[in-house]
């Protein structure tokens, strides 16, 4: 069925204490605006939300209540004696369906903007965040489902989503040099998976496979790095969200770097690197090799305050790091005694870093 936004338009108004006449109304689930000076009037708004929202999920104009094209005037019931206002309606078809038209079936007419959000604060990992944060999400997720059996996320394959599961059970599993499966722990309703690939742009290091009727709530590649890089409350909380995930799934990586052992980028690359040593607050400098070359990345408490990089410092050299793909590394504890030369957060450094990564990579597509 056909969706639409709305825009009511006042035509007349008579000791209204919100609108006057020419003042309009925008809804276009989730998102409700207003030119009003003086603000939303919440009383008209909930006189005419439940036809609004069931017109604008797919719910028939002849049935939509006190909204209905062609109709004329849109009374509002008046808030203190004579006191009214009267709208016309005008009807568009939106182009895209919503969250709100994805998540919630079409019959239900008392849904709003703050209900969704209740919904998602339910959910473990949008609980800790602020109204205003979980507000700016709405827009970049997206309803999936999964029949049983169906990979959701492929070992080795490009990590494209960041999947909050709403519905049903998914297993990790992680192929071993024999080919064989094994189980490296099951996800169920309000945990997320997908992330560390979006991070580090590196294959999935393992398979996610629905273990029956899975709905995933997901936001793209894109979309992640955008809310990442621009909203400073959500690009804390996943810095921390990431890397307790990266702790899990990887106890022996801070066991090693504690001993000052030397590993393989092929094996454990530089953000997952920069992202436990993050994690676990750790001091000293974290030496890179790739044949003849050498980098050096200088943690404080966690914090990288400057790379060096044959004739390259600071993000510079950091980026550059990033490129490489093969090569051994050794962390060596103990304070690097160097001064702060880079003054973003770790989160932010791997997000412009991978950004970078990403610009190179469609220059080179582009000139193949």
């Amino acid at each position: 069925m056909d969706k639409f936004e709305i825009t009511l338009k006042v035509r007349s108004s008579s000791g209204c204490p919100v609108f006057t006449e020419g003042e309009e109304i925008h809804i276009a689930y989730p998102r409700v605006t207003t030119t009003a000076l003086r603000g939303m009037c919440m009383y008209f708004l909930h006189h005419v939300h439940p036809a609004a929202f069931s017109l604008h999920n797919g719910v028939s104009i002849e049935d939509s209540g006190v909204l209905r094209e062609g109709s004329g005037l849109v009374a509002c019931p008046g808030c203190k004696g004579t006191a009214k206002a009267a709208f016309t309606l005008e009807l568009k078809k939106s182009a895209e369906p919503t969250l709100t038209g994805m998540l919630f079936p079409k019959d239900q007419k008392n849904k709003d903007v703050q209900f969704i959000i209740d919904h998602l604060k339910r959910i473990p990992l949008f609980e800790p965040l602020p109204f205003e944060s979980i507000q700016k999400m709405i827009n970049f997720l997206e309803l999936k489902r999964f029949e049983d059996r169906t990979n959701v996320i492929s070992q080795g394959g490009e990590g494209k989503y960041l999947f909050i599961i709403i519905k049903g059970e998914v297993e990790v599993l992680q192929k071993g040099k024999d080919g064989r499966e094994s189980l490296l722990a099951t996800l169920r309703k309000g945990e997320c998976f997908g992330e560390m690939s979006l991070i580090t742009g590196d294959p999935a290091s393992a398979t996610v496979r629905a273990d029956g009727q899975v709905s995933a709530l997901t936001i793209s590649r894109e979309n992640f790095k955008k809310i990442i890089m621009e909203n400073n409350s959500l690009n804390i909380y996943f810095n921390q969200l990431l890397a307790q995930r990266l702790r899990r799934q990887n106890v022996q990586i801070e066991e090693e770097l504690a001993k000052g052992v030397l590993g393989k980028l092929s094996m454990i690359s530089l953000p997952e690197l920069a992202q436990t040593l993050n994690m676990n607050s750790r001091t000293g400098t974290l030496i890179l090799y790739n044949g003849n070359l050498r980098g050096e990345a200088f943690f404080v408490n966690g914090n990288v305050f400057d790379v060096k990089l044959e004739d390259l410092s600071g993000t510079d050299a950091f980026y550059k790091l990033l490129t490489w793909k093969e090569g051994d590394f050794r962390f060596k504890p103990g304070d690097p005694g160097v001064e702060k030369k880079i003054l973003m957060d770790t989160m932010g450094l791997l997000m412009e870093g991978l950004r970078r990564l990403d610009e190179l990579q469609m220059a080179g597509a582009a000139k193949a």
